[in-house]
């Protein structure tokens, strides 16, 4: 018979007292976790507590959902990867950093068995250093990339294409006819269908341009549409992504104190509207992400809003249902103030944030994630995913079926790489917004200042009625065919805006009446 968790978080708090009662030391997992049966108890040993105290690493509490990491190439010092999917494969690329050399991986079967990595790099005098995201149009593959003349001693934007499902690459070919000396630099890349988007900030006249190809590559708009000039500061790292004719460029303005800006473009990228600060944090605000998925955008960045440290905050995120005309409030993921980079992914219902955290002292980064199912009503617990010695960093998220994929950099001492861990979520994401128990009924932001989203089982008849604090029904959402989903403007059924306070949303099914308390702040 093994001991009882009472027995063993006993154990756990009597050993780290005994080791040090003027530090701190932050046991992982807690007894949160262990209550809700979402982890399997092990106790410490003395070396490793004295070990972990001291920023080391030991042998890892088993996380329930979550595989074990996975270390699936062995070059050092991988940084950054940047990955997709379509079907059951996921297609990723890397860079090493030091002498930058870019790579791509791939898995044909959602994880399970990952090829052979490659190197794609050089074409002559030219050197690819850095890879952007790869993009699909449903058969081929196109990776963008930042690359270096050693002749001209300028810098540029290029791509590679594969017809074989990353098998086999075309030769680099460049997109610009031009190169400078600070030219292309933090750019990203996106498609719609045959569409190509390339970001790319032109480091000095301090501006953002937006390439685009109707082709697949085969021809560009020259230089590129201007979208946005730093009167003062450098740009730093951009993400550009693309739903429809709809697209979202996020980016950071390195100007104390720095900004999260954006700004989209509603016809193909010809025209922007002006940018805006979508953090709104008078402490700062950077490393930030978008993802996007029909009207549903999701932003995430690290913010200094509550945080006493200097270099590290917590993890935000915003989100827009009607493709970033409005915004909801602000949402907090973290209170560690920990936080340094992240990234954020969107699927349906779910939306998954994952980051570099540096709590665990020592030097120690390691990856950290959360995920919602239901459009960000209710969220997972922080999971640490890597155990490494050092830095573990640049997470990336996404999804094939019911499977969440993780990817990140690891730069330990022993055994580098790029790794991977994976959570089944035991249900189809595609319809893990559609929930079969009857007593959901979700609203998302809550409180909210212009729009709120509810979240409910799908069914063939019925409808969400609202009401006042009075009682007085306001306002009627027909919910037919909205499969679990529907937005309200806090307006009554004649378009007219309602005042700030209490409502109440109700929706009848088979299984009763089943009701949600919503707060309306102007």
């Amino acid at each position: 018979m093994g001991k009882s968790p009472t027995t063993i978080i006993t154990y756990v708090i009597l050993l780290c007292a005994a080791i040090s009662s003027a530090q701190d030391i932050y046991v992982y997992p807690n007894k949160r976790l262990a209550d809700q049966g979402l982890i399997e108890y092990r106790p410490y040993t003395l070396e490793e507590a004295r070990a972990y105290q001291q920023g080391g690493s030991f042998e890892p509490f088993l996380i329930t959902g979550w595989s074990a990491e996975q270390r699936i190439t062995e070059d050092s010092n991988v940084y950054s990867p940047k990955a997709i999917t379509m079907r059951d494969s996921i297609y990723c690329t890397y860079f090493t950093i030091g002498m930058p050399r870019p790579y791509f991986i791939s898995s044909f079967n959602a994880g399970q068995i990952w090829n052979q990595s490659m190197f794609l790099g050089d074409t002559g005098n030219i050197r690819a250093y850095e890879f952007l995201e790869p993009v699909n149009n449903g058969s081929d593959i196109l990776i963008g990339c930042s690359i270096y003349s050693f002749q001209l001693q300028g810098y540029n934007i290029g791509y590679f294409r594969s017809w074989d499902n990353g098998l086999s690459w075309d030769s680099l070919r460049v997109v610009m006819p031009f190169y400078r000396g600070n030219q292309a630099n933090y750019a990203s890349t996106c498609n719609n269908g045959n569409r190509l988007y390339i970001s790319y900030a032109e480091f000095d006249h301090d501006s953002i341009y937006v390439l685009r190809s109707t082709d697949w590559g085969g021809h560009w708009n020259g230089r590129g549409i201007n979208v946005a000039t730093a009167n003062t500061g450098m740009i730093q790292p951009m993400v550009l992504r693309a739903s429809g004719s709809t697209l979202h460029l996020v980016w950071v303005a390195d100007l104390w104190p720095v900004a999260v800006h954006y700004s989209r473009s509603t016809d193909n990228g010809q025209t922007w509207t002006p940018e805006i600060d979508i953090a709104q944090d008078s402490l700062g605000a950077q490393r930030c992400y978008v993802a996007v998925q029909g009207n549903h955008v999701v932003v995430s960045w690290m913010g200094y809003k509550y945080s006493p440290y200097m270099f590290t905050g917590d993890m935000f995120i915003r989100q827009s249902y009607d493709g970033g005309a409005t915004w909801d409030l602000a949402r907090v993921l973290t209170d560690s103030h920990k936080v340094w980079m992240g990234s954020c992914y969107l699927k349906d219902s779910l939306i998954v944030v994952t980051w570099q955290d540096l709590r665990f002292g020592g030097g120690n980064d390691e990856v950290m994630v959360r995920y919602s199912t239901n459009y960000g009503a209710t969220w997972s617990e922080e999971t640490r995913l890597s155990y490494g010695d050092y830095h573990s960093d640049s997470p990336v998220a996404l999804s094939t079926g019911n499977r969440l994929h993780i990817l990140w950099g690891d730069r330990r001492e022993t055994y580098p790489g790029l790794y991977y861990s994976y959570n089944d979520l035991g249900m189809s994401i595609d319809e893990s917004h559609n929930p079969t128990d009857y007593s959901l009924l979700l609203a998302y932001p809550n409180p909210f200042n212009s729009s709120v989203i509810f979240s409910y089982p799908t069914f063939k008849t019925g409808q969400i009625r609202i009401y006042n604090v009075a009682g007085q029904l306001v306002r009627i959402l027909n919910a037919i065919g909205k499969e679990g989903r529907i937005i309200w403007n806090e307006t009554d059924d004649d378009g007219g805006p309602l005042s700030s306070g209490v409502y109440f949303a109700a929706i009848s099914t088979s299984a009763g009446l089943k009701q949600t308390k919503v707060t309306f702040l102007k």
